[in-house]
């Protein structure tokens, strides 16, 4: 049974295919083309006998008008629809293009059918040799035919080749889902290809089918990694024959589990000499696994507070991730550089309600503390994070605590898109007895920001009239000085 149906491999070209009027307009400027095969022959029944075996791919290169390159022997999946095969969909600006190179090549890398190009002896047996022109109209899916030769009689120079290349290097494709409550949608993500602890190939996965190729032989077993923000890092292993032998053509489709993820930077606290404890703090009720990134997971089952810990071996960046009852988890805690990391997502925390990530000073933090799906946050406790620029509020939030203190890079302008959505939803709710600790020189740290006019005219409202405790005092002479 293979792993992937036809009709699933028809759904998911449907998916890449279709957009919505959202992402037109995002991509505008971009078209879609796809290549369908025609063989040439001499009669009807050749015409009926043209098969492929699983796993054959296109190899092509394409170039623009003017002669630039766009393609250079890229390889692009073949989809087999009621005896038809058609490649899946490219993605390109709207433009002129030219197709230079076009070629058919087996599981083994063996080329099949190619299209002639013109001038060589058998480029009169179709009629569009390469280069052969097209173009791709923004927001529009171009569907081309093109006639290709057996040339297993054939040599390169009879259809205008340099060479044929059957030693090319392995390939398979590779499209990413996330799962959420609503189903699934492939999305983008960085993959990369291990063999032997060693990474042999890094690449970037879009949201469509994509190719991998990387050199190496066909049975020795590799790992397939695919990591993304807020998802659990997902890792497999193959050979490039099971691939062939269980995926249907050769495509292997990954779906991504909700994660609570955060790339940890052991040690990078107070010019530490060794990686030392590295560690953070859950409120929750359920099981989890951490993933700590470095080959050791683990399981936790609790129904309140959860210190977890790790010693690393060595100084580095490692990807971890949190899954499991996501949608119990309350508080996260890493302060006094006890857990230095260098991005966080809570994407998936929905119940998430206190947040303290602090006093980490010079050593790593988040740039940005992204809360955009975190509607329920009361307390957000940021302080002393030197890295820490930008904080995002949702608009519908309920926070009753801030402390930002800095130092810390947070500018007047991103301070202005903090303070904002809080004091929007205090006045809509009447939310009262919160506290904002901006800090200062002489007592808490310097001012984030500093705020600016409006913000100081908010805070005073929020101080006045809502009972918050603000931090300088917007009342008094020295705030218009910060």
């Amino acid at each position: 049974m293979k792993a992937l149906s036809t009709s699933v491999i028809f759904l998911l070209l449907l998916i890449v295919g279709c957009k919505s009027e959202n992402e037109d307009l995002k991509t505008f400027k971009k078209g879609e083309v796809s290549f369908s095969l025609e063989l040439i022959g001499e009669s009807a029944a050749t015409r009926e006998s043209f098969n492929l075996p699983t796993g054959s791919y296109l190899q092509i290169s394409i170039e623009t008008a003017e002669g630039t390159e766009v393609l250079a022997q890229d390889s692009i999946a073949i989809l087999t629809f009621n005896g038809t095969f058609v490649s899946a969909p490219l993605e390109l600006n709207e433009a002129a293009y030219l197709l230079t190179e076009f070629m058919v090549l087996s599981p083994g890398n063996e080329v099949l059918y190619a299209t002639p190009v013109s001038g060589s002896p058998m480029a009169d047996l179709t009629n569009d040799p390469l280069p052969f022109p097209f173009e791709v109209v923004a927001n529009e899916a171009t569907s081309l035919s093109l006639e290709v030769l057996n040339v297993s009689m054939l040599t390169p120079e009879d259809i205008g080749y340099v060479s044929f290349p059957f030693t090319i290097v392995n390939h398979f494709f590779v499209s990413v889902f996330e799962l959420e409550e609503n189903g699934q949608t492939l999305t983008d993500a960085q993959g990369y290809i291990i063999q032997e602890s060693d990474t042999v190939k890094e690449f970037s996965v879009e949201p469509e089918i994509n190719a991998v190729t990387f050199s190496g032989n066909d049975t020795v077993e590799f790992t397939l990694v695919i990591v993304k923000d807020g998802f659990a890092k997902h890792t497999q292993n193959f050979t490039i024959k099971d691939i062939y032998d269980d995926y249907d053509n050769a495509i292997v489709p990954v779906s991504l589990i909700p994660a609570l993820t955060f790339v940890a930077v052991p040690g990078n606290y107070d010019n530490a000499t060794y990686p030392d404890e590295f560690g953070f703090s859950l409120t929750y009720q359920g099981n989890i696994t951490i993933d700590w990134g470095d080959g050791t997971v683990e399981e936790g089952s609790f129904v309140s507070n959860y210190w977890a810990s790790h010693n690393y071996e060595s100084f580095g960046e490692y990807f971890v991730s949190v899954t499991g009852d996501l949608a119990t988890f309350t508080e996260f805690y890493s302060y006094y550089g006890q857990g230095p990391m260098k991005a966080i997502n809570l994407y998936h925390l929905p119940e998430l309600d206190d947040l303290r990530i602090g006093f980490n000073g010079s050593g790593e933090c988040p740039k940005v503390i992204d809360l955009s799906r975190n509607h329920k946050v009361r307390t957000l406790n940021l302080a002393l994070n030197h890295d820490l620029e930008e904080i995002i509020i949702p608009e519908l939030n309920q926070v009753l605590h801030l402390l930002i203190q800095g130092p810390n890079n947070i500018s007047t302008a991103n301070l202005e898109n903090i303070i904002a959505p809080i004091y929007e939803s205090v006045v809509a709710t009447g939310r009262t007895g919160g506290a904002i600790n901006l800090g200062s020189e002489e007592e808490f740290g310097e001012t984030a920001g500093p705020p600016s006019e409006s913000d100081w005219a908010k805070l005073r409202i929020l101080k006045n009239e809502y009972d918050w405790f603000v931090y300088p005092d917007p009342d008094s002479e020295k705030a218009s000085f910060f």
